[in-house]
């Protein structure tokens, strides 16, 4: 279902693990997923479920950074092409 997202095709070069590589926006997407699953009451906060979720969801943002992504020799080939 979530390969039907809307995405320039360059950002689905972009990966947030790699082993086994997984690309970067279904890491953020199950991120989130997975936060408003378990949106149990946190006795601390008043947040929204939905608010939680798109937090934890940019959680690793950082990983678009030309830094990480050309860290994996393997995958430098698609990752140099991608600009964000």
């Amino acid at each position: 279902m979530t390969d039907s997202i809307l995405l320039p095709q360059n950002c689905k070069a972009l990966w947030a693990k790699s082993n086994p590589k997984h690309p970067l926006w279904k890491h953020l997407l199950d991120a989130a997923a997975v936060a408003l699953s378990l949106s149990l009451p946190h006795p601390f906060s008043s947040w929204p479920a939905e608010s939680v979720a798109f937090l934890v969801g940019i959680h690793d943002i950082g990983k678009t950074d030309a830094y990480f992504q050309h860290q994996v020799p393997e995958f430098n080939r698609k990752s140099k092409r991608v600009v964000v």
